[in-house]
């Protein structure tokens, strides 16, 4: 489909936010992502933070070629082609306590979560979200707001001062855990084996490997 860019704007010294209108909107489930079509590139997928049903806004990483020459190549005004939505990294709502696990950018998808655990019942949510420095991580406004408006604990943790443990992600004994980003944890949690119920889930960020 055509999207429309509506703002770009740098957030921080390595993020963007990408806003555009499309209709790909309505058809988007929270946590999924889309690719954008540049002229003379291939696509690339990004998590979709924020939609509505002719909107979807982009938080995206400054970590290559394509995402770090993005503001000079892509002004408000444009018009660029997006594909999708992809993925099965949705939502499962329950009475019974969840972990959601992000790191860095890996926020994305997360703050999509929030806005529909706002509009929905749901049990104790704790969502943790691994920073450089969480005084000027991006988006980290924005993020809290979701999180106290959909009644979601938010547990902001500096690299550089801690580490996320699986003692942590379990202390409330969810039955749902989700981790974008933190592939070792991903696997001591499942190697530890708390719980054969125990559903765990997670977005696939090297997902050109598999």
């Amino acid at each position: 489909m055509k999207a429309h860019v509506t703002s770009i704007s740098e957030v921080g010294s390595d993020c963007i936010r990408l806003e555009m209108k499309t209709p790909l909107g309505k058809e988007v489930l929270p946590g999924q992502f889309l690719f954008v079509h540049l002229p003379g590139d291939e696509g690339h997928p990004f998590s979709i933070a924020e939609f509505s049903d002719d909107e979807v806004i982009l938080w995206i990483k400054k970590s290559g070629d394509f995402t770090n020459f993005l503001l000079e190549r892509l002004h408000t005004g444009d018009i660029v082609e997006v594909e999708g939505p992809w993925g099965e990294f949705i939502t499962i709502f329950s009475k019974k306590p969840q972990s959601w696990c992000a790191a860095g950018i890996g926020i994305a998808p997360f703050n999509a979560w929030l806005k529909a655990a706002a509009k929905n019942k749901h049990g104790s949510i704790t969502l943790f979200w691994t920073v450089k420095d969480q005084r000027t991580a991006p988006f980290v406004e924005a993020v809290r707001k979701e999180a106290e408006e959909a009644d979601v604990h938010l547990m902001l943790i500096d690299k550089s001062q801690a580490r996320l443990t699986v003692k942590q992600i379990m202390q409330d004994k969810p039955e749902f855990v989700a981790f974008c980003g933190l592939a070792l944890l991903q696997k001591q949690l499942k190697n530890e084996n708390y719980s054969k119920n125990l559903i765990i889930k997670h977005e696939v960020f090297n997902w050109r490997d598999i």
